[in-house]
């Protein structure tokens, strides 16, 4: 059957609960149809699905493979807020289960390490992004669609205030500016709040048309663009909030985005919220915090219809989550019901473009800069954003709305926020995670998985939550793959020996010398041609495609032949490869020690041509030496170096020789 059109804008995940208080999920996906009208899916409760093992004595019981046929494995389906005990039920692991859920509570993160069973296939995958991958099997995104985006920015009025920038909870100054530019109607609005102490206020009020036609005709000039340009004013700062976002409701756009909106979001809530506080008689029976719900959320997506017509209402809910680690990496999640998908311009340059270098800084001017060659508007003489809202009120409404129409160039430029759509339609991704790696690669990869009737393992190679809690689990419950090897040689060495390692070449094998910094001078550290292959930064892209994974390795290889690892050492100039680092081994501070028929080294050696002063780290592991070889491709020199075979250099001198 062909599939129907549908543009994913959002997914929400909520909570209801029932009338005995008990708490679970609710999931609303917002898509635009083959028309372009906005439609919800509701599913209230949503389930989840998950594969365990059949036959809990085969091999794949020990050793679970990457994917495993669907005819290996019984399919569960649960209530998403009750996958945790349904694993722990179908895994045989409910003593774990009942002891995370007295200590921590039913839904810890710690129950996560039922994960980790080898009986598992399929469990790990987001709900919200399951429902993603079933929404793509009944529709398939609509090339024609024009995604609807909109642009904002805020401003306060620190005037008075002594610190430096305001906090967003505590909010201790008032949002005095806010500008909404909705890209399909080209058109700009801003919300000011009236401040009877500040003369330029008053006398911008009175002037307001004449400088609509000022920007009309400068945006025409400078930028472009024909855009029309209206003004909001108001007495009371909540009421310019709430026209705000009734507007944005009203507009209804794909996306709305700013530049580090974890700074304009939370500050608009929080400074709602604190309003609130202050006024209970606008808040009604409501707390502060529902009130501020109330506002910032839309109230058409609070009553939703699922599958079988029957309607159910939404608690309004919003909170802004940020993400941790460092621009290029890091992800942030507004979670608002409402049909928007909210977007950090910020943080989703840099995570688009973190492999074309990181900038100087990731200031809006800076970028700007860098992709238009424009800026922010320029301050007059003494004007700073401290005073310019008093000193020269016309050109710090003018600066707000520059600001604004920055962004709407940039992403005209970058094309960013449709990048995004596209990995999150391709990976099957929730927009908030598709720029992870672990999230979107998983999820993909998932999906050509099931195409092919296999499914994939879960994650078993992370521990969650409490060490303890994790290692509780992992005795318990977990088939420990114990190496089986008869030579007790290479047993020995395979115990003492790290799983696992890298060979890192001498960059100074690229050239003789550094890269000149300065007339004569070369650096110690910076080269050209340089060949970094890292596999662990990669991860989990580079390991799944190259099936990476301790749950695959089967063994070592070792030199088998004296006589062949000091060919390598000799002739090839290995011996650095040789060398690894015995965890835990302590020795003195001699790095050499003299083996006798004693010394655990002496007995893995095993050989009198060896018995001498050796290194301690000293090994006849030859996997790395292996795996340098085998990725040059160098089929020659493999022969050569591993099989004892001549090389095509050795050939030819005895050919000549007869």
């Amino acid at each position: 059957m062909e599939k129907k059109y549908g543009t994913l804008i959002k997914t929400y995940r909520g909570s209801r609960e029932t009338d005995q208080g008990q708490k679970y999920d609710t999931l609303v996906l917002i898509y635009r149809d083959e028309n372009g009208e906005k439609k919800t899916l509701y599913y209230d409760r949503p389930t989840v699905d998950y594969w365990v093992l059949k036959d809990k004595n085969s091999p794949e019981a020990v050793n679970p493979p990457m994917y495993i046929s669907v005819d290996k494995v019984d399919h569960f389906t649960t209530y998403s807020d009750n996958l945790y005990r349904d694993i722990a039920t179908n895994t045989g692991a409910m003593n774990y289960y009942n002891k995370i859920k007295f200590n921590y509570g039913a839904n810890s993160y710690t129950m996560k390490n039922l994960f980790k069973s080898p009986l598992l296939y399929g469990a790990d995958i987001d709900m919200e992004d399951q429902y993603v991958a079933k929404f793509y099997k009944e529709f398939q995104p609509n090339p024609a669609y024009k995604l609807h985006k909109c642009y904002f920015d805020i401003e306060n009025d620190i005037y008075h205030y002594n610190g430096g920038v305001p906090d967003t909870t505590e909010t201790p100054c008032p949002i005095c500016l806010v500008t909404l530019i909705d890209e399909k109607a080209m058109k700009s609005h801003t919300f000011v709040l009236r401040n009877s102490q500040n003369p330029g206020l008053v006398e911008f009020e009175k002037d307001v048309e004449n400088f609509k036609v000022y920007m009309h005709n400068k945006i025409i000039e400078c930028d472009n663009l024909d855009m029309e340009f209206d003004f909001y004013f108001y007495d009371d700062e909540l009421d310019m909030i709430k026209g705000f976002y009734d507007k944005v409701h009203e507009i209804d756009p794909d996306t709305m985005s700013g530049w580090n909106i974890s700074y304009d979001c939370p500050y608009l809530q929080h400074r709602a919220k604190n309003l609130f506080r202050q006024n209970k008689a606008r808040r009604g029976q409501m707390t502060s915090d529902e009130a501020a719900y109330d506002l910032v959320c839309d109230d058409k997506y609070l009553i939703q219809t699922n599958s079988s017509g029957k309607q159910f209402f939404l608690k309004p809910y919003a909170r802004y989550s940020q993400g941790m680690g460092k621009y290029g990496s890091r992800i942030d999640d507004l979670k608002i019901l409402d049909g928007i998908y909210w977007a950090d311009q910020m943080l989703i340059y840099a995570n688009i473009h973190a492999g074309e270098g990181k900038p100087d800084n990731y200031k809006l001017d800076t970028i700007a800069h860098k992709l238009l060659g424009k800026e922010k508007l320029p301050f007059g003489p003494g004007e700073t954003i401290r005073n310019q809202l008093y000193k020269n009120t016309r050109r710090f409404i003018e600066y707000n709305i520059r600001d604004v129409l920055l962004l709407l160039e940039i992403e005209e430029d970058t094309q960013d926020i449709d990048k995004i759509q596209r990995l999150a339609d391709i990976t099957v991704t929730r927009k908030a995670k598709c720029t992870k790696k672990s999230y979107s690669v998983t999820n993909f990869v998932n999906k050509f998985a099931n195409d092919q009737g296999l499914v994939m393992r879960t994650n078993k190679n992370t521990s969650y939550g409490e060490e303890a809690e994790s290692d509780f689990y992992d005795n318990m419950f977990l088939m420990l793959n114990e190496l089986v090897e008869t030579n007790t040689r290479y047993r020995k060495l395979y115990d003492i020996q790290d799983k696992y390692g890298a060979y890192v070449s001498d960059p100074n094998r690229n050239d003789t010398v550094g890269m000149e910094l300065f007339r004569g001078q070369f650096s110690m550290f910076l080269f050209e041609l340089v060949c970094d292959f890292d596999f662990s930064s990669l991860y989990p892209s580079i390991i799944r495609a190259f099936n990476l994974d301790s749950g695959n390795i089967d063994g070592k290889f070792y030199v088998a032949d004296d006589e062949i690892k000091r060919k390598i050492i000799e002739k090839y100039h290995c011996a650095d490869m040789f060398y690894y680092s015995i965890k835990g081994k302590k020795t003195s501070d001699d790095d050499y020690i003299e083996t006798t028929e004693e010394d655990d080294v002496d007995e893995i050696l095993d050989d009198a041509s060896l018995k001498k002063s050796v290194k301690v780290s000293e090994t006849d592991d030859l996997c790395s030496v292996l795996a340098d070889t085998m990725q040059s491709r160098d089929y020659d020199k493999i022969g050569n170096i591993f099989l004892d075979l001549p090389s095509t250099a050795d050939l030819v001198k005895k050919l000549r020789e007869r």
